[in-house]
């Protein structure tokens, strides 16, 4: 097998990657380092040929993830993985990396790991650019909703001032009259969207503290389930999370989960229902994944259900969901809602496993 890699044929070969390709044996040492890999490092072949892969990696960050990616292919933990770094060139340009570490073996023996270098920073700035565009936007749609509910509130206070001050001078014309209730009650709903408009706009991520996931939910999980009423729904929760520590607004992460497993209770408040709460390490986050078996969401309402003040339940507003994005995106996380085949409505968190 090494004569074939050090053939002409072989050489040819990975010169017409445009990736890098970087091939080294078990001690770390590169024997395969094509043109593409010198370009993308900025590292010539005489320099990284016979080295320690190591020296190419110096100013590369996450560099201890991937020497421990590469150290779970030799001792087999694994068979292949990937990564995405930035390295910082000698010629002080940085570059936006994904590496790809794959085992490679000859009648099941090691003979080498090898390492697929992507440069992908014209993609990330891209990607950069049109965050800032969305966030530009974001912020002008945000400073004009704080506008008209400011200026929705003032008049509201005043109706809702005048028509209370009409019930205390006729109680009980104000009692007995229908027209007097639905004053009331449009205005406490425009109260509540002016609320939620105000809340949402405001939504800006705190001091991160460390909280352990697996504590933290199952707590409110469980002072949700001791506020249902006694004659209320029957529900089963399956809580199962391991204990990870996760740098987060101890704050705005409650509000989301409570909003979430909230959604999860009123879906079941029919009868009986199943609520179920798990954790699972993916590479580079952590996925909370909740699930009930309640009435469902429509498919036709799924593409919809992020929207502000879009809900299929007249009494509420429709901020819900939409404030668990917003949570989210503070936090550099994920959400996603999906039905699933067996009729459950699935709720899928990601959340960055490294913020530091």
């Amino acid at each position: 097998m090494y004569e074939f890699i050090r053939s002409r044929y072989f050489q040819n070969l990975i010169e017409g990657f445009s990736s890098g390709v970087i091939i080294i044996n078990s001690a770390g040492i590169v024997y395969v380092y094509n043109d593409s890999a010198a370009t993308i490092l900025g590292v010539p072949p005489d320099d990284a040929l016979k080295h320690p892969w190591t020296d190419l990696a110096g100013t590369m960050e996450n560099r201890g993830q991937l020497a421990a990616l590469i150290d779970e292919i030799i001792h087999d933990s694994r068979s292949r993985g990937q990564m995405e770094t930035r390295l910082h060139r000698n010629d002080g340009t940085t570059r936006y990396l994904t590496v790809s570490a794959a085992r490679l073996t000859y009648f099941n023996q090691l003979f080498g790991i090898s390492l697929e270098i992507s440069d992908v920073t014209s993609i990330y700035r891209l990607h950069q650019s049109e965050k800032r565009l969305l966030l530009e936007r974001s912020e002008g749609l945000k400073r004009f909703a704080m506008a008209v509910a400011h200026q929705i509130r003032n008049p509201l206070a005043v109706i809702g001032g005048l028509v209370a001050r009409i019930c205390r001078k006729k109680p009980t014309d104000c009692q007995s009259s229908e027209y007097h209730r639905t004053i009331r009650d449009c205005i406490g709903r425009l109260e509540r969207v002016v609320d939620s408009t105000f809340h949402y706009t405001r939504i800006s991520k705190g001091r991160e503290e460390k909280v352990n996931l697996g504590p933290f939910l199952r707590g409110i999980q469980k002072e949700l389930a001791a506020g249902l009423p006694e004659n209320g729904p029957q529900i089963a929760w399956e809580v199962e999370l391991e204990d990870i520590a996760l740098a987060v607004d101890p704050t705005l992460m409650r509000e989301a989960m409570e909003a979430l497993l909230r959604n999860a209770v009123e879906a079941c408040a029919s009868g009986q229902g199943r609520i179920s709460v798990r954790g699972a390490r993916q590479e580079n986050s952590y996925q909370i994944t909740i699930s009930d078996t309640g009435t469902g969401i429509g498919d036709s309402d799924l593409p919809y259900i992020f929207d502000p003040f879009f809900s299929t339940k007249p009494s509420h507003i429709g901020m819900g969901l939409c404030t668990v994005k917003r949570i989210m995106e503070e936090h550099d996380g994920k959400v996603s809602v999906e039905n699933t085949p067996d009729q459950e409505v699935t709720v899928q968190l990601l959340l960055p496993l490294d913020r530091e």
